[in-house]
């Protein structure tokens, strides 16, 4: 029986890192029609009519009460799609602001909003991201949560005797993290306000790697 060689790959999801071409990072792919006929997307701004790049006035605003009182006529002035970007990313900053509002991690949907209006599709990098997903991996968030069933799974599986971890038994490990609560940020209540709800809410892909 030998021990197995450290640092070693353990576990990782079938989803791979940095997929761009995952439906989530893909953009521009989804006509008009089907966005509002089947996503129901219609009105999605209050500042804005994407669909048509106009300004809305009081009367266009679907939260006015004088909504639709000069019936499908809009009155609000032409934008390019530049500037009706620039005002819907100003309009996201505002609308977050409710979900994000406690806590360390509050500021980081802005930067993140900030990063995709200016960075071109560059990754978005932060080092409270990397605090916040440390927090998250060792808060009581399950009862099954990886790293408490990492540690009772190496304390089952290591061979005292030879004092390491024997080499096939790697796959046992990686079977019992298989069963247990991947971290998201999707609690009931704090991840609702504290930002991370809204700016990761899932983890796309996971590798764990032992060091020893």
């Amino acid at each position: 029986m030998s021990n197995a060689q450290f640092p070693a790959m353990i576990f990782a999801t079938q989803k791979r890192f940095n997929d761009f071409s995952t439906d989530d990072m893909r953009y521009g792919d989804i006509s008009e029609d089907r966005l509002k006929s089947e996503f129901g997307l219609v009105n999605i701004s209050n500042e804005v009519d994407p669909y048509a790049l106009t300004r809305l006035t009081t009367f266009d605003n679907p939260q006015s009460r004088f909504a639709g009182a000069y019936g499908s006529i809009s009155r609000g002035g032409k934008l390019s799609v530049q500037q009706c970007a620039q005002l819907l990313f100003e309009e996201m900053q505002v609308t977050s602001l409710p979900y994000s509002f406690i806590g360390p991690h509050r500021h980081l949907i802005n930067r993140m909003l900030r990063h995709f209006q200016f960075s071109r599709g560059l990754a978005f990098h932060d080092p409270q991201l990397n605090t916040a997903y440390r927090e998250k991996l060792y808060s009581d968030y399950a009862a099954r949560k990886t790293t408490s069933v990492m540690k009772e799974a190496i304390g089952l599986l290591v061979d005292y005797n030879s004092r390491g971890f024997p080499d096939e038994k790697l796959d046992d490990l990686a079977a019992a993290i298989k069963l247990s609560v991947l971290p998201k940020f999707n609690s009931l209540v704090l991840d609702k306000i504290n930002g991370m709800g809204i700016t990761i809410h899932d983890v796309h892909a996971t590798k764990l790697k032992l060091f020893v």
